[in-house]
């Protein structure tokens, strides 16, 4: 829920007991239990290395989980697209044993040092501005969909379809303005 904004969680029954280590208890309703994450990061943030998507399909979840803080899935036939970011391999995997919540806020906080700042977020329009330090892909936190045109400084740019769903794009070196737009395809013929 990190990785793509998730900032609150609200639970009746079933409480995940890894709740209460990454989020904080905030408030209860009757039944019900709200919870703010505290590693939240934020919309719009920057991966340097990338997994192939038929290699992370075959992940357990856990290692899903694991390498999402360090890689972005990529289409095995988009893998042209990110020319010059680095892949990542298994075996730079963290091994469990190593992991501790440390790490999970020191991957938290590298993935939030190149990230898009929002001068513009409504419900057609998200603009902003970014620097990235190095070619990274730049993630955004929302489903990848045709109505959305995304331009980087003026121009139309190809989308790319990451982490099975989400909206990315290849950035080199450089500062950048993001606009995207949404138009609700095929509403016109209707």
């Amino acid at each position: 829920e990190s990785q793509n904004q998730v900032k609150y969680i609200l639970a009746k029954t079933r409480i995940n007991p890894i709740w209460n280590i990454v989020c904080d208890s905030i408030a209860t309703f009757g039944d019900v239990k709200a919870f703010r994450n505290k590693f939240v990061i934020p919309f719009g943030y920057t991966h340097n290395t990338y997994i192939r998507q038929s290699i992370f399909e075959a992940l357990s979840l856990t290692q899903r989980d694991f390498i999402s803080l360090r890689a972005v899935a990529i289409r095995d036939e988009d893998l042209g697209k990110v020319a010059g970011i680095k892949e990542f391999r298994l075996q730079d995997t963290t091994p469990l044993a190593a992991f501790n919540f440390d790490f999970y806020r020191q991957n938290v906080n590298e993935l939030s040092k190149d990230t898009l700042v929002i001068s513009k977020f409504e419900e057609t329009t998200i603009s902003g501005k970014i620097n990235v330090t190095e070619d990274k892909i730049l993630y955004l936190s929302i489903p990848y969909d045709g109505g959305w045109t995304l331009k980087v400084n003026g121009k139309e740019t190809d989308k790319l379809i990451i982490d099975g769903g989400m909206t990315g794009v290849l950035l080199k070196k450089g500062q950048y303005t993001i606009d995207m737009n949404y138009d609700l395809r095929f509403f016109t013929k209707g």
